[in-house]
């Protein structure tokens, strides 16, 4: 039986493809023309062209086997028979017999070409806005009104400050910090008041019904007025014998709602607690406006769904605005990142969240009246960031040169930063690559120039002419090896897993921090690196088993794609599931790979790429992270055709010649592929070692699998996402990264944090909102000796 807390391997890892290349690598890399240059060539490129045959290159093509090793997944067509079922692959076909597409083929060859010659990935996602979900500890809490300012702008009114710390003394934790940062916008201790005790309560389910937006354009009231403390020094914090701490005031002690800490560590403040409904004796639920002797606020309620969480049981209200709150100004930055922010959350939502935008209008741009959570620069002088939820979405950043200089960071900004360190290109072809040389990879296989969404690809020479590049390898449909075999090589249809694990940009897997480094920087590219190229893991060897057969005598392969629920009636994830016949095991197909004017070196290449070393084995279609799609490449054959006798003397023979794959010729492809390897060793020796151990089941006890905690089943479907909450949830001493693979060796993960390292302990935290670590100041000097729990119990309750 597994053990629960057992290391696990992930079931992908990633190339680092920021290596510097050792010596001289120009036989590696190759020395080509720039995008540019090709464009503006036209048909006059040499050994590139496409319009003839050049005298000293070698044309030809390689004929291969692939071999199923587990069940393999490429669709055709996908439907759904009705929306009470799984959506249903049928098997990819030519001419209604199973095949397997040359594209599928010759992107799994392409991919590990890439790798191997030090090339650009041709293929980098570059979505518009690389965003994660910001963790609780970094979450927004100061509250703040949306309204209209002059000459059609908008300001922001401060309403609540945010949650801060404090000390076992009481005493706010990095005071001076926190007062130059909150002083400009709130001249007096207002704080948010939390009410409600859920759904259940009669008055509150009538406050809910009178509240119908939360836009905050209807005025409610508390009873009691007060007056806050002025900001200018600390407030005055007590705790009583009935174990309630209090805030004193000009005009009397307001309860406040303190979450304390673990291990003698302090607390929080969040805010006020309401004060007593003298006819009930409970606490007080604000009410709409009409007095004018009462405590005018707004209300903000959290809409409740499935996606509430659970902790979640008050609401909030807060104080509206006096004569003397400023109104400040929201600079273009801090409106555009809002805007982007939730133009994406309503895409990725398919219109359901955010669910208080600006539905009429396309830009998304927030309302008067809006309630917002906001975060202030750390002198103070300008607001910088607003959200509509405290722990709402946050982009990464591209830090410029020029200090101060911040705009939102996509994959290529991050690849930018770790060419650098490779000393080559690593971007794909963009307007801002388009002056470097092509790729070694680019070369075999082509490329389409990526352009920016700001900048267009410019035309050459004004004739239309954009870049992009055929390459010179191109990939047949592999058909099945045995003619007759038919539908045969079909398994029983299957229902796979849901196919979802932390994507990008889950910034513990997909990048690490400069130096090893776990700290809670946000994700910028100052402070991160991409982990690199992602690969999936295969199946160990051990974890395979034999076909079985189902009751109707059709062939189907155990293993962890299959989901625990087949059938779709008593689903309720239907719709994230799809039903699939995979071909069997043990199945073969031949493909033929065509080139044209390659060089000795490119032919080594593409030799090496079909098949590094006997051990090697590629992933190839749908389901790569649960299992599926493990296959076998060999060259069989290579056959050399010389095009240039063929045309100028089609009566001579032996114008090709045919070479068999273990042939003791220097032109054999095992002989070209280890002449590649030799080379690739000697350059890049840590890159060559993680793609060549990725090529291979992993040896060992340890099983592949997605992100799980010991609290969940082995490949289970339930809460894929939760290790990465617990994760992201964690003191940064334990929090794990998965980073790139180094030394030839696969990384692990462990289900559950791991302890804290005696120097990663955990002393009193700094001021609120640590999200930027540029934001941080020195936390105050920790007492001594740290009070024990029943020190501090004996003076919350003031003996």
């Amino acid at each position: 039986m597994t053990d629960p807390k057992a290391p696990f391997i992930n079931n992908y890892q990633f190339v680092d493809p920021a290596e510097a290349p050792r010596g001289d690598a120009r036989d590696l890399l190759g020395t080509y023309p720039t995008a540019n240059q090709i464009a503006a060539a036209g048909a006059d490129i040499g050994g590139l062209t496409h319009d003839r045959w050049v005298t000293g290159r070698l044309s030809g093509y390689i004929d291969c086997r692939l071999t199923v090793e587990t069940p393999l997944v490429l669709g055709g067509e996908q439907t759904r028979p009705d929306r009470g079922d799984y959506a249903t692959v049928a098997p990819f076909r030519l001419h209604g017999e199973i095949a397997l597409p040359g594209s599928s083929l010759r992107g799994m060859i392409s991919a590990v070409a890439e790798i191997a010659s030090g090339s650009a990935p041709r293929i980098l996602d570059r979505r518009e806005l690389l965003s994660y979900r910001v963790p609780l500890r970094d979450a927004l809490s100061a509250v703040g009104r949306i309204e209209a300012g002059p000459n059609q702008s908008l300001v922001l009114r401060p309403l609540a400050l945010p949650t801060f710390a404090i000390d076992t003394n009481f005493e706010i934790q990095g005071w001076a910090a926190f007062r130059r940062k909150w002083e400009r916008a709130f001249n007096s201790w207002r704080l948010k008041t939390y009410f409600g005790d859920g759904d259940g309560d009669r008055a509150y389910g009538r406050l809910r019904d009178q509240y119908t937006d939360r836009t905050a354009t209807t005025s409610f009231e508390l009873s009691n007025r007060f007056t806050p403390p002025s900001f200018d020094r600390p407030p005055t914090i007590t705790a009583d014998r009935d174990d309630k701490i209090w805030m004193e005031t000009p005009a009397g002690r307001m309860r406040i709602k303190v979450k304390l800490s673990k291990g003698n560590r302090g607390g929080f403040v969040l805010g006020l607690w309401p004060p007593d409904d003298r006819r009930t004796g409970r606490p007080e639920l604000p009410r709409p406006a009409g007095s004018q002797s009462a405590r005018p606020g707004w209300v903000r309620l959290l809409e409740r769904g499935e996606d509430t969480p659970k902790s979640k049981t008050h609401d909030l209200f807060v104080d509206a605005a006096t004569p003397e709150t400023p109104a400040l100004p929201l600079d273009d930055d801090v409106l555009r990142d809002f805007k982007e922010l939730a133009r994406e959350a309503w895409q990725a939502s398919e219109g359901v969240h955010p669910r208080n935008a600006n539905r009429d209008d396309p830009d998304f741009r927030p309302r008067p009246g809006d309630l917002v959570f906001f975060d202030m620069s750390p002198d103070g002088r300008r607001v910088q960031e607003i959200t509509y939820s405290s722990a709402w979405r946050r982009a990464a950043r591209h830090d410029a040169d020029d200090a101060g200089s911040h705009q939102f960071a996509d994959v290529h900004h991050f690849f930018e930063q770790a060419e650098r360190r490779a000393g080559r290109r690593l971007r794909p072809l963009s307007p801002a690559t388009a002056d470097a040389r092509i790729s070694r990879a680019e070369a075999l296989f082509g490329f389409v120039a990526d352009a920016d969404r700001e900048q267009p690809m410019p035309e050459a020479g004004g004739d239309g002419r954009g870049r992009a590049y055929a390459g010179r390898v191109a990939v047949d449909f592999a058909r099945l090896e045995d003619a007759g075999a038919g539908d045969a090589v079909l398994e029983a249809p299957v229902v796979l897993r849901i196919l979802s694990s932390p994507k990008l940009p889950s910034s513990e897997l997909y990048f690490h921090e400069a130096g090893g480094r776990i700290t809670d920087a946000a994700l910028a590219t100052s402070s991160h690196r991409p982990n690199g190229i992602k690969r999936y893991v295969h199946d160990r060897a051990v974890d395979r088993k034999p076909s079985q057969t189902d009751a109707l005598g059709r062939r189907r392969t155990p293993g962890r794609w299959h989901s625990g629920q087949q059938d779709a009636a008593a689903d309720d994830a239907r719709e994230q599931k799809l039903r699939v016949t995979p071909i069997t095991p043990e199945t073969r197909f031949t493909f033929r790979v065509r080139f044209d004017n390659l060089d000795r070196h490119e032919l080594e290449l593409l030799a090496y790429a079909l098949r590094p070393n006997a051990s090697f084995r590629h992933k190839l279609g749908l389901g790569r992270g649960i299992g599926l799609g493990t296959v076998e490449v060999e060259p069989l054959e290579l056959v050399l055709i010389d095009r240039i006798g063929r045309y100028t003397d089609p009566f001579t023979d032996h114008q090709s010649r045919a070479i068999a794959a273990d042939a003791q010729d220097e032109l054999a492809p095992d002989n070209l592929a280890k002449a590649w390897r030799d080379r690739f060793q000697r350059h890049l020796p840590e890159t060559a070692k993680a793609l060549e151990a990725l090529g291979k089941p992993p040896s060992g006890g340890l099983m592949v699998m997605s992100p799980r905690t010991s609290a969940q089943p082995v490949h289970g479907e339930e809460e894929t996402f939760k290790w990465s909450a617990d994760n992201k949830k964690s003191n940064s001493g334990r929090r794990q990264v998965l980073g790139p693979v180094t030394g030839g060796a696969l990384r692990t993960l462990l289900p559950d944090p791991p302890p804290l390292r005696p120097r990663d302990q955990p002393g009193p935290r700094g001021p609120q909102n640590p999200q930027r670590s540029r934001d941080r100041s020195p936390p105050d000097p920790a007492p001594e000796r740290k009070p024990t729990a029943l020190e501090l119990r004996r003076k919350l309750l003031g003996r």
